[in-house]
């Protein structure tokens, strides 16, 4: 319905060849080299991905751009495909590391097409929870589990609604220009950082916990991808909330390892294990995320892709020292203020989370100017 003919082939022989890969039919494997990649399909799946599908991806030949952005039957293929390779990346992981058996190309094919419906959102849980296996709970305990998230997913929309029609500019951060919060006071600030967070929040929830929802009520015993954000007392405790299946690969692929075999080496260099690890998942992070954000970019703005680059450094650099100071250190209000120390913890965090936000859409100086402020007070009050 959507996508164009060259579209549509390169995303449907992309999928083909994801599943020929791990799962060859008998004829494939005669072939030796393609008989190797099913033994290791993981670096065939991600040299195919950096050599062929990424470069196609960002030279915006599989899209008409038209004057200047997209069409919106084209912003759906861009986002479809931006997703199809965060998807492929963690895929082809859980493959090499044997978390799902071989299978057949239907639950396959079902998998990655589904990938259109609500922008590309949809089916945020890993490809291994959709096999017959994870089809546990009865009846009634997944209808009461389906209706009681759809419940929750309905009260975030009709906050986000409402922020939308109360407070049109709040919400939308991007009317304002540039460095304006610099010229407010501290009050002003932070009601405006935390609806507009607020609302980014509401949005992502209920978009994501919308497809939750859904599979629970097919069946399917999947947990949350987000659970009670809003209560987090530390940035680390944040992202233990945040996007938690697309966290639970990150973490699993990049940060534990790399933290194990530092701690091999030196046993008592804890926090340069937990820095390294934090650095190398965020940069992880922020490759992928600039892949996905930089295929909305029209190529021959080359300007504006480094720019994403830059802004997207930034943002990750910081979410580096402040998880890696949140498992160091923990809250630094805890001791200090026993009794409203968790309390504290959960506004710190939030206001920390909507000056990253603010920068991450923005990339503007008067965001990184408070976020500076803001962390050396932090670092003041935990010394």
């Amino acid at each position: 319905l959507f996508f164009s003919p060259a579209t549509t082939a390169f995303f449907i022989g992309s999928t083909f060849l994801l599943w020929a890969i791990q799962s060859p039919p008998e004829w494939f494997t005669r072939f030796p080299v393609l008989s190797s990649w099913h033994r290791n399909p993981a670096p065939a799946l991600l040299f195919f991905l950096a050599v062929v599908y990424v470069p196609l991806l960002l030279s915006g030949v599989l899209f008409d751009w038209g004057p200047h952005n997209p069409a919106p039957e084209d912003i759906v293929a861009v986002t479809t495909a931006a997703i199809w390779f965060k998807k492929a990346v963690s895929f082809s992981w859980q493959r090499h590391h044997k978390r799902f058996e071989a299978a057949s190309p239907l639950p396959i094919f079902l998998y990655f097409l589904s990938l259109p419906f609500l922008l590309g959102r949809s089916l945020v849980v890993s490809f291994t929870h959709f096999f017959e296996r994870e089809q546990v709970e009865d009846h009634p305990v997944r209808l009461r589990s389906a209706a009681r998230t759809m419940g929750w997913v309905l009260l975030h929309i009709g906050i986000l609604v409402g922020l939308y029609l109360a407070l049109p500019l709040h919400w939308n951060i991007r009317r304002y220009p540039s460095s304006f919060l610099l010229s407010l006071d501290p009050v002003d600030t932070l009601a405006i950082l935390g609806v507009h967070w607020f609302a980014f929040y509401a949005w992502r929830y209920a978009l994501e916990q919308w497809m939750v929802a859904s599979a629970r009520l097919l069946g399917y015993a999947i947990d949350d991808n987000v659970h009670q954000v809003l209560l987090a007392t530390g940035y680390a405790d944040f992202w233990r909330r945040w996007n938690i299946h697309f966290r639970d690969f990150l973490a699993a692929s990049c940060f534990y390892p790399t933290a194990m075999a530092i701690l091999r080496r030196h046993p008592t260099r804890r926090p340069l294990a937990i820095v390294v690890a934090s650095m190398v998942i965020f940069l992880a992070h922020g490759l992928l995320d600039w892949v996905h954000l930089a295929a909305f970019v029209p190529p021959a703005n080359v300007n504006a892709r480094l720019g994403l680059g830059l802004g997207l450094f930034i943002y990750e650099s910081a979410q580096v020292v402040l998880v890696a100071s949140s498992l160091l250190v923990g809250n630094p209000f805890r001791d200090r203020f026993p009794r409203f120390g968790p309390a504290l913890g959960v506004v710190t965090t939030f206001v920390l989370r909507a000056i990253l936000v603010l920068f991450l859409v923005r990339r503007s100086g008067d965001a990184l100017a408070l976020l500076v402020g803001v962390s050396l007070l932090l670092l003041g009050r935990s010394r």
